[in-house]
């Protein structure tokens, strides 16, 4: 949303509630391949829908948010779903998340 790009998600967790709070995408119900496809479509086929949705979801964070506090957050549920997902074997990209950059300089020059 940040990016002003269009959602599509499922009603996991919080996104869910977050995207229909701030128009900003379609919710999916989980497995349901018609709705993603349609959702999809939908979006594929019109830009000023992409559009409204992409500036609904960028006015929701700039008034809810700053990315950079969600940063953290996401990088630690990426690294419990990559060590989930490796069950036990070593894997450079599972080091990535547990030294994750600082978001802060990500841009800087």
């Amino acid at each position: 949303m940040a990016a002003s790009l269009p959602v599509i998600t499922t009603p996991a967790g919080d996104a869910a509630d977050v995207v229909q709070r701030a128009c900003a995408g379609y919710v999916v119900p989980f497995g349901d391949v018609e709705a993603l496809a349609d959702a999809m479509m939908r979006l594929s086929r019109s830009p000023a829908l992409r559009q409204k949705f992409g500036r609904a979801g960028r006015e929701y964070v700039a008034r809810h948010g700053d990315a950079s506090d969600l940063a953290p957050q996401l990088l630690k549920i990426y690294a419990d779903v990559a060590r989930t997902s490796l069950r036990g074997r070593s894997h450079d990209l599972l080091a990535r998340f547990e030294r994750p950059p600082d978001i802060r300089k990500v841009g800087q020059v």
